[in-house]
């Protein structure tokens, strides 16, 4: 039977500082340098010895470096951060950045096609007919997991940009208003402000792992995925 630890165990792992490396193929190697069971750490990538990226951790979850610098002060044991370069969070967020701006210069450049923005439409009508407009919610919105600030935020630039018809999708109440996991809205017609809606909602998708985002075919309405 597998080891089950007590709860004097526990408690006594809840204050140690574990160090677990575990070597790879062609000189590379991964070292867990955590506090607890989670509590604060970083996970580093090695390459002959020298560390090439480092992820850092705080109830197991990713934080950023200035975060783990910050908690890192209460755990004089935990090594200090390595240099920007190396910051794996960093670079994953500019990689994404880099495809989404990818993404935006190649749907400013698709050739129109009435046929898919068509067919687009026609999928996007079902969606608002199975959604509420934001206008009939009697309460506060959150966008996902978004906050109730970003979320106000995020709407009143849809709105300034020229969307209108918004509709939320998959609408569930919570506590001190409603939550939605997705959107649909009318898109503007100006250029310009189909473009600037077009940024917004491609990264509300990239915010869910969705870089990708329809190119511009004419379409009537947008969508994004929230949570």
């Amino acid at each position: 039977m597998p080891h089950i630890p007590s709860p004097e165990d526990m408690e006594k792992m809840q204050s140690m500082y574990h160090r677990i490396e575990t070597p790879l193929r062609n000189g590379r190697a991964t070292r867990v340098i955590m506090y607890g069971l989670g509590e604060l750490g970083v996970s580093q990538q090695l390459r002959d010895g020298v560390v090439t990226g480092e992820m850092y951790l705080h109830r197991q979850k990713p934080i950023s470096r200035k975060n783990y610098e910050e908690l890192r002060q209460a755990y004089p044991e935990l090594p200090a951060a390595g240099p920007p370069s190396v910051d794996l969070k960093a670079k994953l967020r500019a990689t994404r950045k880099a495809e989404m701006a990818k993404s935006k210069a190649e749907a400013m450049q698709v050739v129109a096609d009435p046929a898919i923005a068509a067919e687009h439409d026609r999928k996007m009508t079902g969606r608002i007919a199975e959604g509420i407009a934001i206008e009939e919610l009697d309460g506060t919105i959150f966008l996902g997991e978004r906050d109730a600030s970003t979320s106000r935020r995020i709407l009143a630039s849809l709105r300034k940009c020229g969307c209108t018809g918004i509709h939320l999708l998959r609408v569930d109440p919570v506590e001190k208003g409603f939550t939605a996991s997705a959107m649909v809205l009318r898109l503007p017609t100006d250029k310009t402000q189909r473009v600037l809606a077009a940024t917004i909602l491609q990264r509300l998708g990239a915010d869910e792992g969705i870089p990708e985002m329809m190119p511009d075919h004419g379409q009537q309405f947008g969508f994004a995925k929230l949570g």
